[in-house]
């Protein structure tokens, strides 16, 4: 989901990264990339949305126009906390990946 940000939460505390082109992520609290304490989150997304602009050219007007299409890169579910179903407990440094499912049609 490149273009997201993924979101580690608890009732208290929040850390999130931006989710790179390649998948990776590097979570932040206070500042980016300071990490996250130990403890049991749940994981959602954030600007779970590609957003893309064609534009395109009329010759006979000369006019150009541009069009924005929207697409959600996963489903409803992953923008909720407590509706996501995805927890993990940090116990340090740690690394994990995630499969999400697409959009329901």
């Amino acid at each position: 989901m490149p273009g997201g940000t993924i979101i580690f939460s608890t009732e208290v505390f929040q850390a999130k990264g931006p989710i790179q082109k390649d998948g990776s992520y590097v979570l932040g609290s206070v500042e980016i990339n300071d990490g996250i304490p130990k403890g049991v989150y749940n994981v959602h997304f954030a600007s779970s949305m590609l957003t893309v602009p064609t534009t395109t050219f009329d010759e006979k007007t000369k006019k150009a126009t541009t069009v924005v299409q929207t697409t959600k890169l996963v489903d409803d579910k992953y923008v909720h906390p407590k509706e996501s179903g995805i927890t993990c407990e940090i116990k340090g440094g740690m690394t994990f990946d995630f499969s999400v499912d697409p959009p329901s049609k």
